[in-house]
């Protein structure tokens, strides 16, 4: 061989080792690479990892380092990738391409517009990962629970702006055309409850018409978040078809609302609770029938300028969960000098409970009422066992209620009967502090009333318990002359002092409702059962029948030395009492005269009526346990004379 060829050969054989070494190397990073993009994939490649106490420091680097492949072996099966684009492996590897988290932006850092990479199929290499950076984001705050604060905010904002009525004739068509008898006939289908199958409570709706000219929105309130529920004909049964054709076309609201639950059967809901007319709302207790109505607010009652009407104007059910046996009702109350926010908390039983929180804001430019009733309660009554019934009515009794109960302690109870005056009637109740108060039926005997229709021996009657924010006042009874049991002619409330409210522009209070069967009462004194007024042939002089029952009382025998208190308030003196046991009920009666009062004229008497602030003459009388024992052993029995 000769010397060129052996050069030749050296040469190409220097070549080929390069050439073989080049090889090796690229093959090395190929699966250094195909390593690298199949142990993270796709939808994880940008995503950094949180710090674990391995490695607290640098959230990209693996807490132990894995090993390097053998260059010869082959290719592990790659792993199918969330998304059909893969990261570019070079900008995974470089260092430089791989920004430092923790590194601060450079704020001298030019803005330069760059390429975005391509990928092979020449789209977007970003828009393609775009749904990995979704991943990194925080999803959108969810919008805050619906609450009381945000009824207050609604009235405050409403109380800047001038009192707009409501125009009643949108639901005076029906009376107009068709006459009060067809609206009674209107009926909620109760096939169309709603929530009737996903728990306790049920809900319906009132159709507006007759007396009930005002419509509500009434917004339901589920997962904290609102809607509302508009108007539908077709959840009523109408007598006439051409008028639900009419509701549709009026564009009509709900006159209110009505909640069901199974009080008395758990098989069985009944309606139980309905807001419907004004700020009125009524309920019933168990084992009795829809009692006495409790109010918003009452505004300047009886007083020469007239009377305001708060109504509610819209509402928020809170959706109860399903083994949720109390409820929860929001509303916004309008009335010419104010606005106010209510919540009820609705809890059914024996008695049901609602608990009243109320914030009441003054509109701009108006002052406070004259007269502002917290919690009022209200009752019909016409006659009962004191009047020897009536000349023109074959009934012995007809009221809903037949007398104010009142408490200053839990020793001391007061029982004032109801009367139906000859003129409109204001009494006050000055002691201090009353801690509960409310509109009696304490006849729960169907004998007594043989009223099989209106049942009013199985009326549900209101007893109300002061909480925060009552503040100074009276207790005052409004009894309106009446001779239609369809009127409400009793009114029982708190007159809140707002002298000292001069500055303020809103009040805050809170209360309980209790809705209670007849014949129950709050206290274990004995009760006065019957009283009677006798009527005698000396106009000089003024005679009562009291009867006392209770288990305790009823125990004592006729040797027990029990002794009587009656307590005339003003110029009067008693003349004669007589206190005995009653062999037929275990009572004790208390019989009693004084001088009258109003033998002063009659033309004096009705002077003194009209006069503000005036108050009738009053009697008291209990029983205690002994002339030198005065710890009254009944609820003390009051006549106002008028």
């Amino acid at each position: 061989m000769g010397q060129k060829a052996r050069v030749f050969i050296f040469f190409s054989l220097f070549l080929l080792s390069l050439w073989a070494i080049n090889l090796i190397e690229e093959g090395g990073f190929y699966f250094e690479a195909k390593a690298a993009t199949e142990s993270t994939s796709p939808g994880q490649a940008t995503l950094e990892p949180k710090a674990t106490p391995e490695n607290p420091t640098e959230p990209h680097a693996s807490p132990k380092s894995p090993p390097t492949p053998d260059p010869k072996a082959p290719p592990e099966p790659k792993a199918t990738p969330a998304l059909k684009a893969t990261p570019d492996p070079k900008a995974t590897l470089d260092p430089k391409a791989t920004p430092d988290p923790k590194a601060p932006p450079n704020p001298k850092a030019p803005l330069e517009a760059k390429e975005e990479p391509k990928s092979p199929d020449g789209a977007n290499q970003a828009s393609l990962s775009q749904p990995e950076t979704s991943l990194t984001q925080d999803p959108p705050p969810a919008a805050p629970p619906f609450g009381f604060s945000d009824v207050e905010t609604l009235a405050k904002t409403l109380a800047a702006q001038p009192f707009s009525p409501q125009d009643p004739k949108k639901a005076s068509f029906i009376r107009e055309n068709y006459g009060e008898d067809v609206f009674s006939e209107i009926r909620f289908k109760e096939e169309n409850l709603l929530w009737a199958d996903e728990g306790f409570f049920a809900l319906g709706f009132c159709h507006p018409g007759s007396v009930y000219d005002q419509t509500v929105i009434v917004n339901l309130v589920e997962n904290g978040q609102v809607k509302e529920s508009s108007f539908r004909p077709t959840l009523f049964n109408y007598p006439h078809p051409s008028l639900s054709l009419k509701a549709m076309e009026q564009g009509l609201g709900y006159s209110g609302f009505s909640l069901y639950y199974p009080i008395n059967s758990p098989d069985k809901s009944e309606k139980t609770l309905i807001f419907q007319g004004a700020s009125n709302f009524q309920a019933l207790a168990r084992q009795a029938n829809l009692g006495l109505t409790s109010r918003g607010l009452i505004i300047d009652p009886a007083l020469p300028e007239g009377e305001q009407y708060p109504y509610f104007r819209r509402f928020w059910l809170v959706k109860p969960g399903p083994l949720d046996r109390a409820m929860t009702i929001y509303a916004l109350l309008e009335a010419q000098s104010l606005t106010g926010a209510f919540a009820f908390v609705v809890k059914p039983g024996a008695s049901l409970v609602i608990e009243v929180s109320a914030t009441i804001f003054s509109r701009q430019g108006r002052a406070w009422p004259r007269k502002l009733g917290l919690a009022p309660v209200s009752g019909m009554y016409l006659f009962s066992e004191k009047e020897n019934g009536s000349p023109y009515d074959w009934r012995p009794e007809v009221h809903s209620c037949d007398a104010l109960l009142y408490s200053i302690d839990d020793k001391t109870w007061s029982h004032r009967p109801l009367n139906n005056p000859k003129r409109l009637m204001l009494s006050y109740f000055k002691e201090a502090p009353i801690v509960g108060y409310g509109l009696i039926q304490k006849d729960g005997d169907f004998d007594h009333f043989q009223d099989i229709g209106a049942r009013y021996d199985r009326r549900a009657w209101v007893f109300v318990e002061p909480g925060e924010g009552f503040g100074a006042g009276q207790l005052e009874l409004l009894e309106i002359p009446s001779s239609k049991e369809i009127h409400e002619n009793v009114l029982a409330f708190w007159a809140r002092d707002l002298s000292s409210e001069t500055g303020a522009r809103e009040l805050r209070y809170d209360y309980k409702l209790y809705w209670t069967p007849p014949g129950v009462t709050p206290h274990r004194l004995g009760r006065v059962v019957a009283n009677r007024l006798l009527t005698t042939t000396d106009p000089e002089t003024a005679e009562f029948i009291v009867d006392f029952e209770g288990e305790t009382l009823n125990a004592l025998s006729a040797e027990t030395g029990l002794a009587s208190q009656v307590e005339p308030e003003g110029n009067f003196p008693v003349l004669d009492k007589k206190l005995f046991k009653n062999p037929v009920t275990g009572g004790w009666r208390l019989r009693f005269k004084t001088r009258s009062p109003l033998s002063g004229g009659v033309m004096e008497s009705i002077f003194t009526g009209r006069a503000e602030n005036w108050r009738p003459p009053r009697v008291r009388a209990r029983l205690v346990r002994g002339e030198n024992l005065p710890e009254p052993l009944t609820e003390t029995f009051i006549y106002d004379f008028n």
